[in-house]
């Protein structure tokens, strides 16, 4: 019979206890394990999508102080002409 005939039956029903409750944890574990990957997954493509609209907001903003500038200083070389036309006709 080998070794499992020499076992008790207390010693049986105590492995048994044993396997199942391994196999529960370990399902258990596992399930846990996807749901938090997709979980992060999720959350690292929600930043990196919203920093993109972040960068894309700068940009744009970077672009528009450049083109008001630019604007400003052109209006001011203008200005000093306009104004010695004023005030010499």
């Amino acid at each position: 019979m080998g070794w499992r005939g020499r076992l008790s039956i207390k010693s049986k029903l105590i492995a048994m206890l044993l396997v199942v409750s391994s196999c529960s944890i370990l399902a258990t574990a596992y399930l846990g394990y996807q749901s938090g990957k997709g979980n992060l997954t999720d959350r690292v493509l929600s930043q990196l999508t919203s920093s993109n609209s972040h960068f894309r907001v700068y940009v744009l903003e970077i672009s528009i102080k450049k083109a008001f500038l630019s604007r400003l200083l052109n209006d001011r070389i203008r200005l000093p002409a306009s104004r010695d036309r004023a005030l010499f006709p």
